[in-house]
């Protein structure tokens, strides 16, 4: 399956996940911000891992104009790690301050 890249400049593609906390959201629920930040992510990619913190602290340094948010699109069948249950888990341990979103179809 051949990966879609946009170019600089385009239209964020819509999308429909489900956070951690059980709240659905979509690109329209960060409108408020300036820029949006949009992390492709895991629990057990260890480059991922190495840079949590450096997240959470650009999203607290800049939390007035710009929201990241993580979206983990894994398949945990084969990644049992990246599954929702334990995305729930690592972003509390981690006190992940930003939407932690599953794609779970890989959309």
């Amino acid at each position: 399956m051949a990966t879609e890249t946009l170019k600089i400049g385009s239209p964020a593609p819509e999308f429909n996940l489900k956070n951690v906390d059980e709240k659905m959201y979509s690109l329209n629920s960060f409108s408020d911000k300036e820029s949006l930040i949009v992390v492709f992510g895991c629990n057990h990619c260890p480059y991922v891992i190495a840079n949590e913190e450096r997240l959470i602290e650009i999203q607290k340094d800049y939390e007035a104009k710009v929201q990241i948010v993580e979206i983990n699109s894994n398949d945990a069948v084969n990644y049992p790690d990246d599954s929702f249950e334990n995305m729930k888990i690592r972003a509390a341990e981690r006190n992940f301050n930003f939407p932690y979103l599953r794609d779970e179809d890989q959309s």
